[in-house]
């Protein structure tokens, strides 16, 4: 499956070629990543309608991406170019093309961490100003929302994960509406796939929630 999306990156524009997005829909880590592209794709889109931060030569911000799904399991097993972008089998995996100087080239971020890397440092869902909150939170759910979610599920305590969703609620930004201020950042798109999981599974984010579960700013995110 291959499907092309516009979308407006800073800083690669230049090579008018299309980045590729290879994913799977149901993972959480995949889902992460294509939640920044299109954030990304969208922020870029509003600040152009605005005139704000765009270069004099919209053009060279017109990117597109080729969304590329693989199955994870199956007894085909996962396609030989697949393998050859990321031996280790995993998604995602983004690919940049590069103007190297001699005839073009391609950076690989096979990992989700990476590309929401490359994402902060290219596009606007970067912050400097706000970096140590958008790396604050994409520690808490890479270090603790999906170890102690996992074990949740798994049979472990839920008060373990309730007690974790409360401490959190303190690292919201109380003005929001975002976890990190006025403006989405990579550490929404790093935390919502999860988030989500947890509200589907406990009922314990939303209005009218089941679970005793004190944290109002993660409500209203």
């Amino acid at each position: 499956m291959s499907t092309s999306m516009n979308m407006n990156i800073a800083g690669v524009g230049a090579s008018k070629m299309p980045l590729k997005f290879v994913t799977n829909k149901m993972c959480p880590f995949a889902q992460k990543a294509w939640i920044a592209l299109e954030a990304a794709s969208m922020k870029m889109d509003m600040d152009m309608d605005m005139d704000i931060n765009t270069d004099e030569n919209t053009d060279t911000n017109n990117v597109s991406y080729d969304l590329m799904e693989v199955s994870l399991y199956g007894s085909g097993g996962k396609p030989k170019w697949f393998l050859q972008l990321n031996p280790a089998g995993t998604v995602p995996v983004l690919v940049v093309p590069v103007n190297d100087g001699d005839g073009g080239g391609e950076e690989v971020y096979p990992d989700s961490e990476l590309i929401l890397d490359y994402l902060a440092d290219n596009t606007a869902l970067g912050d400097e100003s706000e970096n140590s909150k958008i790396q604050l939170w994409r520690s808490h759910i890479s270090d603790k929302v999906i170890p102690i979610g996992k074990r949740a599920v798994l049979g472990g305590s839920k008060d373990d994960l309730f007690q974790l969703l409360e401490q959190l609620e303190k690292d919201v930004d109380k003005n929001g509406p975002f976890l990190c201020g006025k403006d989405i950042t990579v550490a929404d798109c790093a935390a919502f796939p999860f988030l989500w999981r947890i509200q589907n599974e406990y009922n314990c984010l939303g209005d009218g929630h089941d679970a005793d579960c004190d944290t109002p700013r993660l409500k209203a995110w």
